[in-house]
């Protein structure tokens, strides 16, 4: 609820007040600040400010265009690679964010990837209470005898509390076909509600829906959250719009499979193995951390990444203050103590499943040319198999721009 126009107006409320500008930094080599620097420049509702360094030397920081999404959280873990092999520990580097919903080509990068991670913006991708609800769904149509897939799904439905859940599926599990049994529940008999009644209706038509798309998962979950999910997010649960976001990005990354049951096993192995594994030695508890940048402010690391550099992404296309959203990536910048790079993907699916070019944010646009060094990524034309429990390292993965050796 903090409003930083209290500070603006601080000297005109109380005049002959005395200003001390705090701009010697410690943290940073001297290429991130200017980097810095040049950006929040722009901002015109401001004390002016200018970062100092105390250290020296620094190579200037990376601007990193990558094909699609899947590219740049691809570039993102090899270069973590690198900076461990380069003697930078896992803790000295973090990815940040806008939102939240720009983590999940990550996660699932850095699991395949065998790279610890832990996640300060809160649970990861998959834990999280919606995308669980939505799977549910998902995970009963692949397996109609998945009593924890049922009794999730049933319960977000109007008046389905514990004990009539119970009493359906002991029903379904009874019958050969529970999905064909769902569709002939006996209300009278099981002494259901006429609210509840139609909620099972509900739940069968929507099963039955479902089960034509088993070959679109990305459709099943635009269906689910069609079909009565988008509502009750919106009336149950805090932060609809950013969950809403989450569900859409679901949806975005179950495209890319061809079927339900290779989507589950990829969903079932992120959560099974949740980049905890590998690349520490015993005992160590060391992890990239992976943070939207208002979890991030007052933390440093060797290493930052700033993902998702793109236009309607950072700035948020729903953003009505530009300038609270400059000062947002300058806070991210400063994060950094040796190494920067902003990242951003050159195309990335839209909620209509189109493929659209994206244009790189307006704060990298704003960057003078002499401050930040260029690297593009290209993309693999088939990507290599991953050995199974080992790292994985992606061979020829940069072209153009620097080497990254």
């Amino acid at each position: 609820g903090a409003e930083y126009a209290n500070i603006l107006s601080f000297p005109e409320r109380y005049p002959g007040c005395a200003t001390f500008r705090l701009e010697t930094n410690y943290r940073s080599l001297p290429p991130i600040l200017t980097l810095a620097n040049a950006s929040i420049a722009a901002n015109e509702r401001q004390f002016p400010k200018h970062l100092r360094p105390v250290r020296e030397g620094g190579e200037a920081p990376v601007v990193c265009a990558a094909p699609s999404p899947e590219s740049q959280a691809a570039f993102v873990a090899q270069r973590t690679l690198e900076l461990i092999d380069e003697g930078v520990p896992l803790a000295e580097i973090a990815v940040l964010y806008r939102n939240h919903s720009h983590s999940l080509e990550l996660e699932v990068e850095l699991t395949r990837r065998n790279i610890p991670y832990e996640v300060r913006s809160g649970l990861r991708f998959f834990e999280q209470r919606h995308v669980k609800d939505a799977l549910s769904h998902l995970r009963f149509v692949a397996n109609p005898r998945d009593e924890v897939a049922f009794g999730r799904m049933a319960r977000l439905k109007p008046r389905l509390g514990q004990r009539l859940v119970a009493r359906i599926w002991e029903t379904l599990a009874g019958s050969g076909e529970p999905i064909a049994a769902l569709g002939r529940v006996d209300a009278k008999a099981l002494a259901l509600p006429g609210a509840a009644a139609n909620s099972v209706k509900n739940i069968a038509g929507l099963v039955g829906r479902l089960l034509k798309l088993r070959s679109r998962p990305g459709e099943m979950v635009r269906e689910v959250v069609a079909s009565g999910y988008r509502e009750y997010v919106r009336a149950t649960l805090d932060n609809a719009s950013a969950r809403l976001d989450d569900l859409e990005q679901l949806a975005l990354f179950a495209d890319g499979y061809d079927s339900l049951d290779t989507f589950l096993d990829e969903v079932t192995l992120m959560n099974e193995l949740s980049g905890e594994d590998v690349t520490v030695e015993e005992g160590e508890r060391e992890r990239v951390t992976l943070s939207t940048i208002h979890q991030a402010k007052g933390l440093e690391w060797r290493a930052v990444f700033i993902v998702w550099l793109a236009e309607g992404r950072f700035p948020s296309a729903r953003a009505e203050d530009m300038e609270e959203e400059r000062r947002l990536f300058y806070v991210a910048c400063t994060r950094a103590k040796d190494e920067l790079v902003l990242c951003y993907p050159l195309v990335a699916r839209d909620r209509y499943r189109v493929d659209v070019i994206l244009e790189p944010s307006r704060f990298i646009a704003e960057l003078p040319d002499d401050s930040y060094q260029r690297w593009q990524v290209q993309e693999a034309e088939e990507p290599p198999e991953l050995p199974e429990g080992g790292l994985y390292r992606l061979p020829g993965f940069l072209g153009g721009g620097d080497d990254i050796n």
